[in-house]
């Protein structure tokens, strides 16, 4: 019988040093790097708060959470440029913004040879958190394995897809609360001599 615990070891790697995906979802307690430069200038990092907005000073709260990283650079950016940071509507000074310290999200796993909640970065996907609690057990399923989001199956993983074709469509960004679920196998064949 094969170890399963390293089937997604390949995938596994520390959040901290990617790039902000653009279609990260800003939500509270993320730190955006907020940086304007050329006829104006500012940086500044900026805390989401619970209320998920952002105070930039001169512009006052700015709602960011729920937003991906670029939607909020746009919503940033027009209220900044309609207040105190008129040259970025002339484009004489332009913005920047990234992701600073990012915020950790608690996720239950049940069936891996680790089950139970883990906290991991807003930046994991299914396949890092399957290898952070060992893959799935010995009688877990490759096939089929759940991401329940809100009391709902959201969406079903195949493993195997990874494994044997490198496909990482279904490889998806998990959110806080999320249990994966991986069920136990249907079907089983074993070869041996």
């Amino acid at each position: 019988q094969r170890n399963t615990a390293n089937c997604c070891q390949m995938m596994a790697s520390d959040n901290s040093n990617i790039a902000t995906p653009i279609n990260y979802i800003v939500g509270p307690k993320d730190v955006l790097k907020l940086v304007v430069y050329g006829v104006q200038e500012f940086s500044a990092d900026l805390i989401v708060s619970k209320e998920g907005k952002i105070q930039v000073d001169n512009v006052g709260q700015i709602k960011v959470a729920g937003l991906s990283i670029e939607a909020a650079k746009t919503r940033i950016k027009q209220q900044m440029a309609a207040t105190a940071y008129s040259s970025l509507a002339r484009g004489e000074s332009k913005l920047d913004i990234s992701l600073g310290d990012i915020r950790t999200i608690h996720i239950t796993i049940i069936g891996a040879y680790k089950s139970g909640t883990y906290n991991v970065s807003s930046l994991s996907n299914v396949i890092s958190a399957l290898s952070e609690a060992g893959g799935p057990n010995t009688i877990g399923s490759y096939r089929e394995i759940e991401i329940i989001r809100n009391n709902k199956i959201f969406t079903k993983v195949d493993l195997y897809r990874f494994l044997q074709y490198g496909d990482q469509s279904q490889n998806i960004g998990l959110k806080d609360n999320d249990i994966i679920r991986v069920p136990a196998y249907k079907n089983r064949v074993e070869l041996t001599g």
